[in-house]
């Protein structure tokens, strides 16, 4: 009777040895899926810093487009300031102004 005790202790902790070593190798499986999966904490990583760096061109996009309604304001407004532009941008010139070009 002894010896069934101990055989059936020894395939109880065969058993449970199995399930321990099973057990890890689930643990180890889940734990490098969640690192390294499709969704896993690299990829949140990644797709974190994309987010970051969207948000940041985001907001120079939006002074930029700040900057620019301010300026259409100003051309909608300011005749001296569609004149200085003519001036400058298109060369243009008043009756009797000449233009005098110093070439170096």
């Amino acid at each position: 009777m002894a010896r069934r005790q101990k055989k059936r202790k020894r395939g109880e902790m065969r058993g449970r040895s199995f399930l321990v070593v099973f057990g890890i190798f689930l643990l180890v499986l889940i734990a490098s899926d969640i690192v390294f999966g499709h969704l896993g904490l690299r990829e949140y990583v990644t797709l974190k810093r994309r987010h970051d760096a969207l948000i940041a061109k985001r907001m120079l996009l939006e002074k930029e487009v700040r900057g620019l309604e301010a300026e259409v304001e100003r051309l909608k407004s300011d005749m001296s300031y569609i004149e200085e532009i003519a001036r400058r941008e298109l060369g243009f010139v008043k009756e009797r102004e000449k233009i005098i070009i110093i070439d170096e």
